[in-house]
């Protein structure tokens, strides 16, 4: 059974309901006393972690399962990464620090404060601890470090009228309210009323929702985590901080506008109906125009992550997908997530043990604090801003802290694309960066031609859906409340490396009555017709997909025709893929976990959602190994007693009907 760690730490020495080594002998309970305790069930944000971080410092395997205590419980140190909260660490106890790691993965896992009126023990100590600093803070007795590692963890802990409160609907401090008033008195309003959604002609932002652009990015990625002073370009690199002094700071940002000859703008106008309001089309650098800079920074990404010049080499020489997955299982850098081997009764396999088409990914995010403990599920775990994938559970996302290398890549790439991005994505670099790897397999057919063995690519789709006109509702996407959720106007912001692909929009066919609205199904239909803008995409590129892109359009990405010369082996292409994201979520940060939750999202959010997803949930408790540490970390019965096993012989039944068929 899970302890939870629960120390004394309100100096009266007196550990209440705890054994003699400070450890809980029992785990937090459900909440079932439907008391009035603020569990209004919205969902957490804050953010991110290392790359491939060790969250003990010790050798021995912390799996991470339903042991606790096994991993370190401080984080002064934080192993070596910066402090970004910049908190005096020396003025904060290890008992408090201790109490704070079990406060944060209780409100993680419930989204709610805990109750005085609950039948655990543990969560009642949890309440009491919180109300000995909410009095202390009266008296004006609260150390500033406490206070500011308490806010944390959730404002409403000593403010809000101490309730559990959605990131999202916290009113800005006073120091920000004067960073929000000085950028909308400098606000042009018709700026943002003419950067707007290319179906409907609303704007993006509009003034109800902010008084600038600022401002609403701002709320957006969680200000009240850190103030504005903390905010400035001493930060460390990778950082929230050092990202949002882009904003605060106009001089930070680029003002030098290339000239127009260095780069390839793609323009899309073969329907003036259709796009009436698309101002802002997807634009392509090709490698010529980039400077040494972006070339250096490029490089250094490149040997920072798995695709250093060795391992590249090798799998180059490849002749065989066999001999690809050999070299990548040996180097254990990419996200280890699940994939449906097709059908919604099929069974999930992790990807990377598959000869599945889809790229091969790592999912990095910039940080606002260093990984913390959570003590009952025994590992660290940090706030990042969160991507997923269609078709997957959010339990399933897998991110990292972005390291500085990946972090200053893209800082570079967004200066060099500046002139190019919309009003939203030049106020600061991307958040969060996904590098995507495709492989295409060469073989020799009898006849002695080459051939295609085996080819990973980006079929057709749209990153975050459209505005339907009819009903007013955001279709095929995930809008900003989602945990994998793109900021809606913003771009995506990608550098290629390695072999060239060829970069596809996809335009809705007007003949056929089509408008922006068209299926993916029309999409591979219209890609057959012809209805295609297409460019390659080389070593050393910069692409920008705008917003008005897609949601007007679909894309994709293919590796080009194989000409018929000779080439052996593989093609290799890298994507570090740039996205602005709002709503982070944690994730286990423990690179000796078992591949299965390696990296992870742990959230209420996310299992609530597992709860619901009917004939695939008990695949994704069995792929997920969700167990009963899980369940009482969320206060209900996620695993076990819930859903009745599918009869054995379902399975034969169905496999006869279809014969029955075939014939």
């Amino acid at each position: 059974m899970p302890t939870s760690f629960l120390p004394d730490d309100d100096g009266d020495n007196n550990n209440s309901g705890s054994s003699g080594n400070g450890m809980p002998t029992t785990p937090f309970l459900p909440d079932d006393d439907d008391d009035d305790d603020n569990n209004n069930g919205t969902s957490s944000s804050i953010m991110p972690t290392p790359f491939l971080p060790d969250d003990d410092d010790d050798d021995d395997n912390n799996s991470g399962s339903s042991s606790s205590g096994s991993g370190d419980s401080s984080n002064s140190s934080d192993d070596g990464i910066d402090n970004p909260l910049q908190l005096n660490w020396i003025a904060i106890p290890e008992a408090f620090e201790q109490n704070c790691n079990t406060l944060r993965e209780f409100i993680v896992f419930r989204q709610k404060l805990p109750s005085n009126n609950s039948d655990d023990k543990k969560e009642r100590k949890l309440y009491t601890f919180i109300s000995r600093q909410r009095q202390l803070q009266q008296q004006n007795n609260l150390d500033p470090a406490r206070e500011a590692l308490l806010n944390s963890i959730n404002p409403g802990i000593l403010g809000y009228h101490r309730r559990f409160v959605d990131d999202k609907l916290i009113p800005p401090s006073d120091e920000w309210k004067k960073v929000f008033e000085h950028f909308n008195t400098k606000t042009n309003r018709n700026t943002m009323a003419k950067y707007i959604l290319p179906s409907t002609g609303k704007p993006y932002v509009t003034t109800k929702m902010a008084g600038s652009f600022h401002e609403y990015l701002l709320r957006k990625i969680g200000h009240q985590y850190f103030s504005p002073d903390e905010c400035h370009a001493g930060r460390t690199h990778g950082t929230v901080q050092h990202l949002v002094s882009y904003i605060l700071d106009e001089s930070s940002r680029p003002k030098n506008v290339p000239d127009k000859s260095k780069y390839d703008e793609i323009i899309v106008t073969r329907d003036k109906e259709l796009l009436r309001h698309h101002s802002y089309s997807s634009s392509y650098f090709p490698p010529k125009s980039q400077t040494d800079d972006f070339k250096e920074a490029l490089d250094k990404a490149l040997k920072d992550i798995m695709m250093d010049d060795a391992v590249l080499d090798k799998i180059r020489r490849c002749n065989t997908i066999e001999a690809v997955l050999e070299i990548e299982q040996r180097n254990p850098f990419f996200d280890t997530y699940h994939f449906s081997e097709a059908g919604k009764n099929k069974k999930f396999v992790p990807i990377m043990t598959t000869t599945m088409q889809q790229p091969r990914r790592m999912s990095f995010s910039t940080y606002t604090e260093s990984p913390k403990l959570f003590p009952t599920l025994g590992v660290k775990c940090q706030r990042l801003f969160s991507y997923g994938a269609f078709g997957r559970a959010a339990a399933d996302g897998r991110c990292r802290q972005i390291p500085i290398s990946i972090y200053n890549l893209m800082v570079k790439a967004w200066e060099q694309s500046y002139h190019r991005l919309s009003p939203l994505s030049k106020l600061f670099p991307p958040n969060n960066v996904q590098v995507l790897v495709y492989v295409r397999v060469h073989g020799e057919s009898k006849s002695g031609n080459i051939i295609e063995l085996h080819n990973r690519y980006m079929g057709i789709h749209r990153d975050n859906g459209y505005l339907d006109i009819d009903n007013d509702s955001h279709m095929g996407g995930n809008h900003d409340r989602e945990m994998n959720s793109h900021i809606v106007g913003t771009d995506v912001l990608t550098v290629n490396a390695g072999d060239d692909m060829v970069y596809q929009l996809i335009y809705p066919d007007k003949d056929d009555d089509q408008d922006y609205r068209f299926t993916q199904a029309q999409a591979k239909t219209n890609k057959r017709k012809g209805l295609v803008n297409s460019h390659p995409v080389e070593h050393g590129s910069i692409h920008v997909h705008t917003a008005h892109d897609d949601e007007i359009f679909q894309h994709a990405a293919e590796f080009g025709k194989i000409t018929g010369e000779k080439k052996e082996g593989t093609e290799v292409r890298i994507a570090f893929i740039g996205r602005w994201l709002c709503v982070p979520a944690f994730f286990r940060q423990n690179k000796n976990d078992p591949p299965s939750v390696r990296y992870s999202m742990v959230n209420k959010r996310a299992y609530d959602k597992i709860k619901n997803m009917g004939v695939q949930k008990e695949e994704w408790i069995r792929v997920l190994e969700i167990n009963e540490t899980i369940n009482d970390l969320l206060g209900y019965k996620l695993v076990g007693g819930t859903t009745k096993k599918r009869p054995e012989r379902e399975q034969p039944i169905r496999e006869a009907k279809n014969k029955k068929t075939k014939k």
